[in-house]
């Protein structure tokens, strides 16, 4: 197997997000690999990422994508391989290394710890006549973009983004089918969130609980951010002793994938 069908395969996204998601997204993915007789056996995908804590600027990466061969799990092959990306990352001088684990002790080990935590709800519905929803579309990126800052800026700690990452989520939900909502309060643009799976994914809204509001994804489930929470959203590793800890309230990150 090449890396797109490993990741395929563990991850069973489909060729068109495969291809998306190696070759087609404006913010890249840098991938790390080990391989036998030419095949990869076990893959780490890589992307910069930029987060504002308490007005400064720290350069980090976020890990995303990470597979092994299902036949070879269990024999160390991605203790090593995180390893030598852990390493390399160090060399250039990056700020943390950012990452959404599925089993919150996993990566302990590497020197990750708790970042943002969270309780999973159901949004559970009230009408309220204030509030409407609206599809949006390609014409609507400069306003996504507005809105995210515009809300990112009251969170101690949110990720910097441009134009070309609300492009990149775009375009990852449009090939889902599954398109961003614009919220809208008295017909003025308030938020935007997106969904899959019956759950909302991305929101960007001062207040998670408007969802509550919105009739389309009544019964939906949402991560609240949470310091006490019971599942970690995100785990960092600090590979710069003058930013730890970053004392956080809350903190703001759109870029998951």
């Amino acid at each position: 197997m090449n890396k797109h069908e490993l990741y395929n395969f563990v991850f069973n996204d489909g060729i068109e997000y495969t291809d998306f998601y190696f070759n087609k997204r404006r913010n890249k993915v840098v991938t790390y690999s080990k391989q036998i007789k030419g095949h990869t056996i076990a893959l780490v995908g890589c992307v910069n990422i930029t987060l504002n804590s308490n007005n400064k600027s720290l350069k980090g990466v976020l890990i995303t994508g990470v597979c092994t061969s299902p036949e070879l799990r269990g024999k160390g092959i991605m203790q090593e391989l995180l390893g030598e990306v852990i390493e390399d990352i160090k060399s250039k001088e990056f700020d943390f290394i950012l990452l959404s684990p599925v089993n919150d002790s996993y990566y302990k080990k590497y020197g990750f710890e708790s970042f943002v935590k969270c309780d999973t709800f159901t949004l559970n519905y009230k009408k309220n006549c204030e509030y409407a929803v609206k599809t949006a579309t390609k014409l609507d990126i400069n306003l996504l973009y507005d809105i995210y800052m515009y809300v990112a800026k009251k969170f101690n700690s949110y990720q910097v983004i441009d134009k070309n990452i609300i492009l990149d989520i775009f375009d990852e939900y449009e090939l889902a089918d599954t398109p961003i909502q614009i919220v809208y309060k008295n017909n003025i643009p308030i938020g935007w969130f997106t969904i899959e799976d019956n759950n909302v994914t991305h929101a960007v809204l001062e207040d998670i609980k408007i969802l509550n509001n919105i009739a389309m994804i009544n019964g939906f489930t949402c991560n609240n951010i949470n310091k006490n929470g019971n599942k970690d959203l995100f785990q960092i590793k600090y590979l710069n002793n003058n930013i730890k800890p970053m004392q956080l309230n809350a903190t703001f990150i759109l870029n998951k994938y």
